[in-house]
C-alpha cells in the first residue's frame, strides 16, 4: 500500500510540474478519520482501503476455513467408502478361496473313495488267495502226512526183515563187551602192580641213595668244610630235581590210575545200556506192530475223508469265486461313478478357475481405465489451473495499470499467483473454480492437489470409457444438468440387473447400508449370471458400481 501510494503522489508531482513552476500549491483538504484524528484525504483513502483489505481478508479467512472442514468431511467420507469398497473385495475373495479348498477337498475325498475302493479290491483278491493257499496247504500237510505213513510203514517191513541181523549183531556186540571187561580187568590189575613195585623200589633207591649222601656229607665236612658248604648246596639242588621228576611221575601214574577206573565204569554204564536199549527195540517192535495196524485202518478212513475234502474244496471254490466276480463288477462300476463325478468336477474347477481369471483380468482393464482418466484429469485441471492462472494475472495488472492511471476508483485486493501449500491458501475466486494453481515451472499435478469438481470429472470420465461414451466436458451452465447420467442410457446398458442406476453424486447420498447392500447385490448377480464368452457389458456396469461405492 506504500509503494501505491508512493507511485500516485510521483504521478501528481510530475502533472504539477508540467502545469508551470510559478503556480501556487494548494493545501490538501483535512478530513476526520474514524478515530477522530484530522487527516489528508489521500491518508483517509488510504485507511479507507486497508480497512476494506482487512474485512475482505477475514471473509477469506473465514471461507478457506469453512472449504477446508468441508473437504476433511469429505475426505473422512471417501476413506470410508473405499475402506468399505475394500472390505467388500475382501469378502468376495474370502468366498472365492472358500469354494476353491471345498472343491480341493472334494476333490481328495474323490481321490481317498478311489484308493479305499482300490484297497478294498485288493484285500478282497488277497483274501481269497490266502483261503486258496490255506487250502492247498492243508492238503499238501494231508498228503506229507500219507507219505510219511507210508515211509514208517515201509520201515516197519524192513525192520522185520532185519529183526534176526539185529538179534545176531546183538549177540555178538554182547560177547565183545564181557571180553572187553576181562581185558579191562588184566590190565587194571597189571598196571596197579606195577604202580607198587614202581613205588617201592623208587622208596628203596631215595632212601639207600640219601643215607649214602648222609654219610658222604659226613666225611667231606669233617675233612674239608669250605668245599662242603659248596657241594652240600650243589647236592640239595640236584636232589631236589631228583625229588620233583619223582613227585611228577607218581602224579601221572595217579593220573592214569583214575582214567583207566573212569573208563571202566564207563564200559559198564554202556553195557548197562546196550541191555536197556535192547529190551526198548523189542518193545518197540510190538508197540510198532499195533501202530501199523492202527495206521493201516486210519489211511483207509483218510482216504475216505480226503476225497470227500477235495468234493466240498471243489464246490466252495466254485461259490467263492463267483462271489469274487460279483463284487469285482460292482466295485467296477462305483469306480466309474467316482470317474464320472471327478470329470465333472474338474470340469466345474476349470469354468470356476476361467470366471476367477476373467473377474482379475476386468479388474486389471478397470485399473487401466483409472489412471488414464485420473493422468487425462490431471492434465487438463493443469491447463486450465494454467490458463486461469494467465487470465487471473493479466486481470489483475489490467485493474492495477487502470487505478494507477486513475481510471479506476479503487485498487484491487492484493493477490499472489504462487502456488502455497493446502492449509494456507488465501482466496477462492470462484466456487466451481480450481483452488490452487500450479506451479508456472511444474508439469505434472499432484493428486492431493485435485479438487472435489476434479475427482468427480475423473470418476465420470471412468465411467464414460467402460460404457463407450463419448464425455463431454461440462460447463458452468448445465453443472445441475449433468450431475445426473440419463437413466434411459443406464437402463438401456444395464439389462437384467436393475432399472434404477444413478451417478456418483446420487450415490454419495446413499447411507452405509444402502451401498453396501447394492454391491453385494450386484457382486451375486455377476457370480451367478455370468458366463465365459458373454459380452463385458454386464461386468462393466458391475465394476461401475463397485467404484462409484
Amino acid at each position: 500500500m506504500k509503494e501505491i501510494s508512493k507511485t500516485d503522489t510521483e504521478h501528481k508531482k510530475t502533472k504539477k510540474k508540467r502545469k508551470g513552476k510559478g503556480k501556487k500549491k494548494h493545501k490538501d483538504d483535512k478530513v476526520k478519520n474514524s478515530r477522530g484524528e484530522i487527516v489528508s484525504l489521500k491518508e483517509y483513502a488510504l485507511e479507507q482501503t486497508l480497512e476494506a483489505t482487512n474485512r475482505s481478508l477475514g471473509q477469506y479467512r473465514e471461507r478457506m476455513d469453512g472449504f477446508l472442514k468441508t473437504n476433511e468431511t469429505l475426505q473422512e467420507l471417501c476413506n470410508q467408502q473405499e475402506q468399505d469398497a475394500l472390505e467388500v473385495i475382501a469378502a468376495l475373495q474370502q468366498d472365492a478361496e472358500k469354494k476353491e479348498n471345498e472343491l480341493k477337498e472334494k476333490e481328495e475325498n474323490i481321490e481317498l473313495i478311489i484308493h479305499e475302493n482300490k484297497y478294498e479290491v485288493e484285500g478282497l483278491k488277497n483274501s481269497y488267495e490266502r483261503k486258496l493257499l490255506d487250502v492247498n496247504s492243508i492238503l499238501n500237510e494231508k498228503e506229507a502226512a500219507f507219505k510219511v505213513m507210508q515211509s514208517e510203514f515201509s520201515v516197519i517191513k524192513d525192520f522185520r526183515k532185519k529183526r534176526h541181523e539185529l538179534l545176531k549183531d546183538l549177540e555178538s556186540q554182547k560177547l565183545e563187551l564181557q571180553d572187553t571187561e576181562k581185558r579191562h580187568k588184566e590190565i587194571v590189575a597189571k598196571m596197579e602192580r606195577k604202580f607198587f613195585e614202581e613205588k617201592i623200589r623208587l622208596q628203596k633207591d631215595a632212601n639207600r641213595k640219601i643215607s649214602e649222601l648222609a654219610t658222604k656229607a659226613h666225611k667231606e665236612a669233617v675233612a674239608n668244610l669250605k668245599e662242603t658248604t659248596k657241594e652240600v648246596y650243589k647236592e640239595n639242588i640236584r636232589m631236589a630235581e631228583a625229588l620233583s621228576v619223582h613227585v611228577q611221575e607218581g602224579e601221572e601214574l595217579k593220573a592214569k590210575n583214575l582214567r583207566l577206573t573212569e573208563q571202566n565204569r564207563f564200559l559198564l554204564e554202556e553195557k548197562e545200556l546196550h541191555n536197556v536199549i535192547v529190551k526198548e527195540k523189542i518193545l518197540q517192535y510190538k508197540q510198532q506192530c499195533q501202530e501199523i495196524k492202527f495206521l493201516q485202518e486210519k489211511v483207509t478212513s483218510m482216504e475216505h475223508s480226503l476225497s470227500h475234502v477235495v468234493r466240498e474244496f471243489e464246490h466252495e471254490r466254485e461259490i467263492i469265486g463267483n462271489m469274487a466276480k460279483k463284487e469285482l463288477e460292482e466295485v467296477r462300476k462305483v469306480s466309474i461313478k467316482l470317474g464320472e463325478n471327478l470329470v465333472k468336477k474338474t470340469a466345474e474347477m476349470k469354468h470356476i478357475k476361467r470366471l476367477a481369471q476373467h473377474i482379475l483380468d476386468q479388474r486389471t482393464e478397470l485399473e487401466k481405465f483409472f489412471m488414464e482418466s485420473l493422468e487425462t484429469v490431471k492434465k487438463s485441471s493443469y491447463l486450465d489451473r494454467e490458463e486461469e492462472r494467465k487470465h487471473a494475472m493479466a486481470e489483475y495488472n489490467k485493474k492495477i495499470r487502470m487505478a494507477m492511471i486513475g481510471k479506476a476508483s479503487e485498487f484491487p485486493t492484493i493477490q499472489s499467483f504462487r502456488q502455497k501449500p493446502p492449509d494456507k491458501m488465501d482466496f477462492l475466486n470462484q466456487p466451481t473454480a480450481p483452488s490452487i494453481f500450479a506451479d508456472s515451472d511444474g508439469k505434472t499435478l499432484d493428486v492431493s492437489e485435485l479438487t472435489w469438481s476434479d475427482k468427480e470429472r475423473v470418476l465420470r470420465l471412468l465411467f464414460a470409457k467402460m460404457n463407450g461414451i463419448s464425455y463431454q466436458p461440462i460447463n458452468d451452465n448445465n453443472v445441475e444438468n449433468a450431475s445426473i447420467i440419463s437413466s434411459e442410457d443406464l437402463n438401456g446398458r444395464m439389462g437384467s440387473i436393475g432399472e434404477s442406476e444413478h451417478d456418483l453424486n446420487q450415490v454419495s447420498d446413499f447411507s452405509q447400508k444402502e451401498q453396501m447392500k447394492i454391491i453385494s447385490y450386484n457382486s451375486a448377480n455377476f457370480l451367478n449370471t455370468r458366463e465365459v464368452g458373454e459380452p463385458e457389458k454386464n461386468d462393466s456396469i458391475n465394476n461401475i458400481q463397485l467404484v462409484n461405492v
